[in-house]
């Protein structure tokens, strides 16, 4: 009521309306991986094995043999659906230099993702109990779930910390999204990197120190917040 309440929303949400879990965005880019860097098999292998228990690690491998291909190929996993169940012992032997053959296989067919805003973002963004919005997701439902479309910055765009400080109605990606590829966040040495250093990082970071958190769809494992 007295207007110091931020949101927060994680994946949570996203999940929920139909976009891939993390789980599935990497083991796509690793899919994906393999087909554009079929010479660096081993460490896609690798990352691979890696995605359950250090998700941000594995990120930073597919980072290492995609290049500036990466933004790209995260957004465009994003826009597709498709599960697949890996070959313990292929990717264990592919990990280990060896395996010629399948590393995993497809258990869906890849088809696009169809994701609508759902109930959660609906009442979010139009029940007024915040004016600004906090979002480490890539996707444009919270925006397209506001009665009138809100100003939507990215953590690189210039004026941010003072919307903020005034208080302006708005949406911040954190991690970037596919209007700003180039700002994806998802390997652990991009946590680290110039959005770390960034003044729209501080500025959030003091807005939280200040405000109401509410936590929506996020599971506290993200090292940004």
């Amino acid at each position: 009521r007295a207007g110091r309440a931020v949101a927060v929303v994680g994946s949570g949400l996203s999940c929920a309306a139909g976009y891939p879990s993390w789980t599935e965005l990497l083991q796509g880019i690793c899919d994906e991986s393999l087909r554009l860097c079929p010479q660096h098999r081993r460490t896609i292998a690798t990352a691979w094995n890696a995605i359950e228990r250090d998700p941000f690690g594995a990120a930073g491998l597919l980072l290492d043999i995609l290049g500036p291909q990466f933004p790209m190929v995260v957004i465009r996993r994003l826009g597709r659906r498709q599960r697949f169940v890996g070959r313990a012992e292929a990717l264990a032997e592919a990990g280990a230099g060896g395996c010629s053959g399948p590393l995993w296989d497809a258990i869906d067919p890849d088809v696009p993702v169809v994701a609508r805003p759902t109930l959660s973002h609906r009442q979010l963004m139009q029940l007024g109990l915040t004016s600004i919005v906090v979002t480490t997701n890539y996707d444009s439902l919270l925006e397209d779930a506001a009665p009138v479309r809100p100003a939507v910055y990215s953590w690189s765009d210039r004026g941010v910390p003072d919307q903020i400080a005034r208080g302006v109605p708005l949406v911040l990606k954190l991690h970037g999204d596919a209007a700003h590829p180039r700002d994806i966040i998802l390997a652990r040495e991009q946590y680290t990197g110039e959005q770390f250093m960034s003044a729209t990082r501080s500025a959030v970071g003091a807005l939280l120190a200040t405000s109401r958190p509410l936590w929506i769809g996020y599971g506290h494992s993200d090292p940004d917040l």
